[in-house]
């Protein structure tokens, strides 16, 4: 029975990685300063106050990146403000 997986890759087929970046409170910046410098296009910047989990953040989160993502030529990034522990010190 030949293995599938290695077939593919045989074959010449590519996967498309996605990086999915996580900020403190910076990911608008940081997505408008990547759409500057590698010449990409955002398609979302969604935040807390226009999401299901608006009611379910802090207020002065409720501005913050839920969900932003890139395109860029050969792929795409994808990030999100972090709501939590891990940024409350910044």
């Amino acid at each position: 029975m030949p293995d599938s997986s290695r077939q593919a890759r045989d074959e010449g087929d590519t996967v498309e990685i996605t990086p999915h970046l996580w900020f403190c409170g910076q990911c608008e910046e940081a997505f408008r300063f990547y759409e500057r410098v590698l010449g990409g296009q955002i398609v979302t910047l969604l935040t807390y106050g226009n999401s299901p989990l608006a009611e379910q953040v802090p207020l002065e989160w409720r501005d913050k990146i839920i969900h932003a993502s890139l395109t860029i030529a050969g792929g795409a990034l994808t990030g999100t403000c972090e709501v939590g522990p891990r940024c409350a010190n910044r």
